[in-house]
């Protein structure tokens, strides 16, 4: 049995960015400046039962300072601002147990808590011609034709309160090298806010997709051929929202289908 606990600090920037897409439709640009982050992680790594049994796990945590946000004008054009900062903090855990030869089993979890931090700073939230169209549970305030939500304390948009992924893989070797296989993977994914603002439509919880192959690997692993399917139990997940529109954006649904795939070294 062997083990690491690794620790790391760090910090970088991304620059200060223009929305140029705006001058298509004939309004301002909107620009932010640079943000800054500051992250710290502990972790480990480990090696059990001879080798077959790995985990490594981590907690981390980090600030952005003068993040850099999306969101939308009266009209529906992306513009750019900043926050004064965002938290974040969280677990991951991935092992990978190889209880009989042949036979791979991997587990993942993750957790993650985030809040954007100003009170001064207020989204356009869902508007379609001059409506406010969905359910904004957040404090409001109107400026002229248009409606804002303070975005204080609610979570990074698109970022899953936890998730659990598994995966499990049987190779059978054959006597030319090559290897036959069957393999399934899943995830369940926990509560994702889509937009800067809390809704009672703009959010997803509990999305689950699972996916299937069985094929054939050359001995030198370059070709592969497979069956495969994806989402195999048909699931409708929500994935993103185009907030004035009151459009949802939703998960491919089940796939059949066969692959050849192959690698040049």
């Amino acid at each position: 049995n062997t083990a690491e606990r690794p620790w790391i600090v760090a910090r970088g920037f991304r620059g200060p960015t223009i929305q140029g897409r705006s001058a298509v439709f004939n309004s301002p640009f909107s620009t932010a400046n640079s943000e800054t982050i500051t992250s710290w992680e502990v972790g480990s790594k480990g090696l059990f039962l001879d080798g077959r049994l790995r985990i490594n796990s981590s907690l981390f945590t980090y600030v952005v300072n003068d993040i850099q946000l999306n969101g939308n004008d009266v009209n529906g054009n992306g513009v750019l601002f900043n926050a004064d900062k965002a938290r974040a903090y969280g677990i991951e855990i991935d092992s990978e147990f190889r209880p009989i030869p042949n036979l791979t089993l991997t587990l993942g979890a993750s957790a993650l808590a985030s809040k954007i931090r100003d009170k001064r700073v207020y989204a356009q939230v869902c508007i379609l011609n001059g409506v406010v169209v969905c359910t904004v549970q957040n404090p409001t305030i109107k400026v002229g034709a248009n409606t804002f939500a303070a975005v204080d304390g609610n979570p990074l948009p698109n970022a899953p309160r936890w998730n659990l992924d598994a995966t499990a893989r049987y190779d059978v070797p054959l006597s030319n090298g090559g290897k036959l296989f069957a393999a399934t993977d899943w995830n369940v994914q926990g509560y994702t806010n889509f937009v800067l603002y809390k809704t009672a439509e703009f959010y997803a919880k509990g999305n689950f997709e699972g996916g299937l192959k069985i094929g054939y690997t050359t001995p030198d692993d370059n070709y592969e051929v497979a069956a495969f399917a994806r989402n195999i139990t048909n699931e409708k997940n929500l994935k993103g929202v185009i907030e004035n529109y009151m459009a949802a954006v939703f998960n491919e649904p089940r796939i059949i289908g066969v692959s050849v795939s192959g690698r040049f070294r």
